[in-house]
């Protein structure tokens, strides 16, 4: 009784679905280019109905090279028998081509084509019973698909159609193929990078890398300025060393005491809350003092150094909306009354103008000068005429 055939199709879906959890836990399927490789195969064919055969099984031992990234070369020999009205034992040699998918995948799809020279030989047959089709030498092509997986040695399943180019009939085959792929010599299996930023996955440690993100060697965005945010979420690039930040890479302000000055900066700590305060965090009584401020030689010119001491003063300003101020300045007792009085206002003035023009509303400003009427320490030394050429800021308003 002949065996009904079965799709190789149904076959090959069978095996899929069989050895899926095992391949897919084997690793990468990655033949290496310029890869050597062994390949034995068991088939199980359909051969043509004017054989008059039944389903049989054979088998291949190929030797292959992986010679582009998605191509492959083999030569073969084959092997299949057939049992059924007549017996029918074939051999040949072929040599296929496979173009295949993603070699870095845990699944290698392929296509294969192949030409083959094939000897065939049936016994228990009278030379006037042979039957249709029969030649004993014929050449062939083939045409099919299969798949790759694994890691060290690979599974290999593969279905393909064969046609025979016999006389008086061609003849159409069908095979089911499964078998190894076994690289000879040391085989380079390229690493797994999963999200593509350029990382082996064994090295990178920040997995999921968006597509496209910059990243460094240990496959995470850069944190230029070390403060825990990458470079892209930090809108505050250049943070300190060691100072705490918040999720947008911006220094986490502390304030123990309420003043509106951090505490880091703060060099009055402890201020009661309410108080009004400069920008270092200090009290502001009478006046803000500007130490540091000084001037051109016999001039009311600021001199370049005066900068810093100013700039804090107009944050003190900022900082206390509700303040008026008055632009005071002083001479010591050297020269003449009348004209350290006309310095002492110009110099005065120096100081609102720059108070104005870095963002103070002139409508909070006066100016006045004092010459040397107000001194704050001896006129007959140095250091004490050095003390008393000055200019502060003299609260005139404000709760």
């Amino acid at each position: 009784m002949r065996v009904v055939r079965v799709s190789p199709l149904v076959l090959c879906a069978t095996y899929l679905a069989l050895v899926a959890n095992v391949a897919f836990a084997q690793g990468t399927p990655v033949l290496g280019e310029d890869q050597w490789y062994f390949s034995p195969m068991v088939s199980y064919g359909w051969d043509d109905k004017d054989r008059l055969g039944d389903p049989g099984f054979g088998g291949s031992l190929g030797i292959g090279n992986h010679f582009l990234p998605h191509w492959a070369a083999e030569l073969n020999l084959i092997g299949n028998r057939y049992d059924g009205y007549y017996r029918t034992n074939q051999y040949g040699a072929g040599l296929d081509f496979l173009g295949m998918g993603d070699v870095n995948s845990r699944f290698v799809p392929y296509a294969v084509v192949g030409v083959e020279y094939l000897w065939s030989n049936i016994s228990e047959a009278s030379p006037t019973s042979l039957p249709r089709g029969r030649d004993d030498d014929n050449p062939a092509t083939s045409l099919g698909f299969g798949f790759m997986t694994g890691s060290r040695v690979l599974f290999r399943a593969e279905a393909r159609a064969r046609y025979e180019f016999a006389e008086p009939n061609e003849l159409l085959d069908y095979f089911v193929n499964v078998g190894l792929v076994m690289p000879i010599g040391q085989r380079e299996v390229a690493p797994t990078d999963s999200d593509g930023d350029g990382v082996p996955d064994a090295q990178d440690k920040c997995p999921g890398t968006p597509p496209g993100t910059p990243v460094d060697s240990t496959g995470c965005e850069p944190d230029s300025d070390r403060d825990g945010v990458v470079d892209s979420r930090d809108k505050c690039p250049g943070t300190p060393a060691g100072h705490p930040v918040d999720e947008n890479g911006c220094e986490r302000v502390m304030d123990s005491d309420g003043d509106g000055v951090p505490d880091a900066q703060d060099k009055c700590p402890g201020t009661p809350r309410g108080t009004r305060v400069d920008y270092q965090g200090c009290e502001i009584k009478e006046e803000i003092k500007l130490p540091g401020v000084n001037f051109e030689f016999d001039s009311a010119r600021l001199t370049a150094d005066s900068s810093e001491t100013l700039d804090n003063a107009v944050t003190t300003l900022k900082r206390n909306a509700d303040l008026s101020v008055e632009c005071a300045g002083h001479t010591d007792s050297t020269g003449s009354d009348a004209y350290n009085q006309k310095l002492s206002e110009q110099r005065a003035h120096s100081v609102c103008e720059y108070l104005a023009n870095h963002g103070i509303e002139r409508s909070r400003l006066t100016e006045r000068g004092y010459g040397e009427t107000k001194p704050i320490a001896d006129n007959s030394t140095e250091a004490g005429r050095a003390e008393n050429r000055r200019v502060v800021l003299r609260i005139t308003g404000g709760a």
